[in-house]
């Protein structure tokens, strides 16, 4: 289980902290329409389990009411893997996915009068699955424990 309180460290991606990489993945442009693109990666990741499992990302941006009279910006980025399977008895394959939404209404400011930086709220929301609870160390541990289904 998650500790209580869960400690969250925002991260700073402007302090340009290394990350190691385990790979660079090319994804092309399958779809352009208004608001939405679609890439995909035929090779797929040569990550264990994923050896050959094609990848989409879809980047899409639309507008949405959440905030009465004034626009929420929306982004959403997902990523797909197909052709994954668990079970040899059991005929076809899956798909597993993650995306992010990240929304921001329109002519917000913060305290100081500056227009309001979403960035803030995804190094936050990273932090929460990416930084190690008692160090300023990345870590995949609370990430796991969400995914396990631990509250």
């Amino acid at each position: 289980m998650l500790v209580d309180p869960l400690p969250v460290k925002s991260l700073n991606l402007v302090a340009h902290t290394a990350i190691t990489i385990l790979e660079t993945l090319s994804f092309a442009l399958l779809d352009l329409a208004p608001g939405r693109t679609v890439r995909k990666c035929a090779a797929g990741s040569t990550l264990a389990g994923l050896k050959g499992c094609p990848l989409t990302l879809t980047i899409s941006h639309t507008a949405s009411k959440e905030n009465g009279a004034i626009p929420t910006n929306r982004a959403l980025i997902r990523l797909d893997i197909s052709g994954l399977r668990t079970d040899p008895t059991v005929a076809g394959n899956t798909k597993a996915y993650a995306y992010l939404v990240i929304g921001t209404p329109e002519g917000v400011y913060d305290t100081d009068s500056n227009a309001y930086d979403s960035s803030m709220l995804l190094e936050t929301l990273l932090g929460v699955f990416a930084v190690s609870p008692t160090a300023s160390t990345l870590s995949e541990v609370n990430l796991g424990r969400v995914i396990a289904g631990e509250p």
